[in-house]
């Protein structure tokens, strides 16, 4: 009977140990995932205070359907995700709702001597827009959620 208590306390220790292993182990995994995860999150904010644009010049184009935006890097950060680039317009047929425009082109960047594609610090892009009627306020965001708008 003595034997069959200490066999068996044995086992319950070297359980305890086992557990015990796993969750100091998957408590570890668990902080270093949530500083790997911060670290990412640092970084994301610098490069968003690091990003700036600004709305030099804009136009309507032809038959009042199209808006010619020029857009300036005015930050440190290279721009080049222009996937993501959102741009919303308040019209005459909705002027409280902005309208998310899914479309625009981007016609072209000046000057794009370095980095060709890509939106370098100081460079001017040049995006049009089509549009159902005339916008009166019009907002580009980027892909790290700076934005810049101006009335038309």
């Amino acid at each position: 009977m003595g034997s069959a208590a200490l066999i068996s306390s044995a086992i319950a220790l070297i359980l305890l140990v086992i557990v015990a292993y796993f969750l100091v182990g998957t408590t570890l995994t668990t902080a270093e995932i949530v500083g790997s995860a911060l670290d990412d999150k640092v970084q994301i904010q610098e490069i968003r205070m690091k990003t700036s644009i600004d709305i030099t010049d804009l136009n309507m184009g032809a038959g009042d359907s199209v808006l010619n935006l020029l857009i300036e890097n005015t930050g440190d950060e290279i721009i080049s995700d222009f996937t993501h680039f959102d741009v919303y317009i308040v019209s005459n047929s909705s002027p409280y709702e902005p309208e998310y425009i899914p479309k625009w082109e981007k016609e072209g960047i000046s000057p794009d001597l370095i980095h060709a594609g890509q939106l370098d610090p100081g460079e001017v892009m040049n995006i049009s827009v089509e549009t159902t009627s005339r916008p009166l306020w019009v907002q580009v965001t980027t892909a790290n959620g700076v934005s810049t708008s101006r009335y038309v």
